[in-house]
């Protein structure tokens, strides 16, 4: 079942091998959290605070501030920034695939350091009736009222996402209308709108739940009807309103893509917050108003359980997947030898590169302190949320109890 490490480095690029510290992605992809001030130039990447007052002197440069020309030029000159130490350096440091090595952006292409946004994400607010494991608090108002009542979890991060900090007590406390009427929001939306566009290829929308923002509407319509448009959504939203939603926003280049790991029980310990009758529901709807969506799966060691289930009740439909690197305690390796065999045993229904990615990611040994904070995240979960451990299997139980 396990694969050698000499196989390992084998299977590697030529480029890994180097280990050099490029990604295209800060060339070209840009990130906009709206409600927090913030840019990303990767969705794993530590944000940037935006500075209002350089943007006043230089309009339309959001994608171009200083700090992010700096990252781009050390890069070039193959040096690590720290942004992107988490979820790319640390997690090849482990041997394990990263954003930009399955994205393949580790190989030299865009070298401007002041570049044009091919790649627009808008994260349009954090109102989410649902708190999914492995999320948190800056794309989920679930996980952070949940942290702001009982408490911060008492596990290891890169970052505060179990902590309640001063912008989240605020965002907690203010309605949609009140952050909609922002003076500082509104500059924010009014900067993208100015970015230059002549490169932009698409324009991704996430919340938060998107379909429970107010704002979602008037987005999709201010943009360019050319320019293909998708909206992330993990369908926990009352049918009744999804279907309005959905018909206001309807167009040709616009597609809904559903996050979803697995089907029925679960589904709901993962998608706390969502029932899988809900679910079918809505896709029931999109089939109904013909509207395109495909699915996009988080492949962490939670997610694991009923995987191989997930991708058969999927069919034919187009799936689309990432690596859970961050927090460390969630990545597939950490895991107990029997469900590694599992899904060893489960690998025929995974498109190829997903099987070789498992492979090689169950060739990791788990560090002590990952697997200490994936038994205390659980177990603190399942009580929060009062979801029962016992739609696990047995040889997982024994696992966490030891």
């Amino acid at each position: 079942m396990k694969m050698s490490m000499i196989t390992k480095r084998m299977l590697m690029s030529t480029d890994d091998q180097k280990r050099n510290y490029y990604c295209s992605q800060k060339f070209w992809w840009l990130s906009v959290d709206v409600d927090r001030s913030q840019t990303l130039s990767c969705c794993a990447a530590s944000p940037e605070n935006i500075d209002v007052k350089w943007l006043v002197d230089n309009p339309g440069q959001l994608f171009n501030s200083p700090k992010l020309q700096q990252e781009r030029s050390d890069m070039l000159q193959n040096i690590p920034v720290s942004s992107c130490a988490q979820t790319c350096w640390n997690a090849e440091d482990l041997g394990l695939p990263s954003r930009r090595t399955l994205m393949k952006s580790n190989h030299l292409a865009h070298q401007n350091l002041n570049s044009d946004v091919e790649t627009l994400h808008i994260l349009l607010g954090n109102d989410c009736n649902m708190s999914c494991v492995y999320c948190c608090k800056q794309y989920s108002s679930s996980w952070a009222r949940d942290i702001m009542n009982h408490g911060p979890y008492q596990v290891n991060t890169s970052d505060d996402r179990y902590l309640i900090n001063a912008m989240d007590k605020i965002l907690i406390k203010l309605s949609q209308k009140e952050i909609a009427n922002s003076q500082r929001r509104n500059f924010i939306l009014e900067e993208i709108y100015k970015l230059d566009k002549k490169n932009l290829k698409e324009v991704t929308i996430t919340g938060g739940e998107p379909f429970l923002n107010l704002s979602l509407q008037s987005l999709v319509d201010s943009l360019d009807p050319a320019v293909h448009t998708f909206v992330w959504s993990g369908l926990g939203v009352d049918p009744s309103r999804f279907r309005q939603e959905c018909k206001k926003i309807k167009r040709s280049n616009l597609e809904i893509v559903v996050s979803v790991e697995n089907i029925e029980h679960f589904y709901e310990f993962n998608r706390n917050g969502n029932t899988w009758k809900r679910f079918c529901q809505n896709i029931d709807i999109l089939d109904e108003l013909e509207i395109k969506y495909s699915f996009n799966s988080t492949v962490s060691n939670l997610t694991l359980f009923g995987l191989p289930e997930f991708f058969r009740w999927a069919g034919n439909r187009k799936i689309s997947w990432g690596i859970c690197n961050d927090p460390k305690f969630l990545s597939p390796h950490v895991i107990d030898e029997g469900t590694k065999k599992y899904i060893i045993d489960h690998l025929s229904i995974f498109p190829e590169k997903l099987q070789k990615l498992l492979i090689e990611s169950f060739d990791t040994v788990a560090t002590p302190d990952s697997i200490s904070d994936l038994k205390s995240f659980l177990g603190e979960f399942a009580k929060r949320q009062s979801k029962f451990l016992d739609i696990f299997p047995k040889h997982f139980l024994d696992w966490i109890k030891d």
